[in-house]
């Protein structure tokens, strides 16, 4: 049985909304200085940390963004690669999916080689 677009709606106007808040909580990321070294050092991991899950979240808000705009669209659930249905399953599963499950793999794919050529060689 799908899921009607409203049902998606609500829950992507959520998940956007709870997001946008997450976002707003973490505010700015600190830029302390510590006095002792391993203080630095720790304090510079949590910098990053705070860095990466604040690109992941603003990452997924725009993906949940872009979904509630490809619903108002009237091409929700197919896939931006290939226009093919992307799986009730998967729709469930991850609201906010872009493509159908052989064009994900794909791009994953295709991301892990640009991240391969980034890696500095050892």
């Amino acid at each position: 049985m799908k899921m009607h677009d409203d049902g998606y709606r609500i829950v992507l106007e959520h998940k956007a909304e709870d997001l946008r808040q997450s976002l707003r909580h973490r505010g700015r990321i600190a830029a302390e200085r510590a006095p002792e070294e391993l203080e630095e050092t720790l304090l510079a991991a949590m910098r990053e940390s705070e860095t990466r899950e604040l690109e992941r979240t603003s990452r997924l808000l725009r993906q949940v963004e872009a979904a509630l705009a490809r619903l108002r669209a009237g091409n929700y659930g197919s896939c931006v690669r290939c226009e093919l249905a992307i799986p009730e399953k998967r729709l469930r599963a991850l609201p906010w999916a872009m493509y159908c499950v052989d064009c994900q793999e794909l791009v994953d794919h295709l991301h892990a080689q640009v991240n391969a050529l980034r890696m500095p060689a050892a």
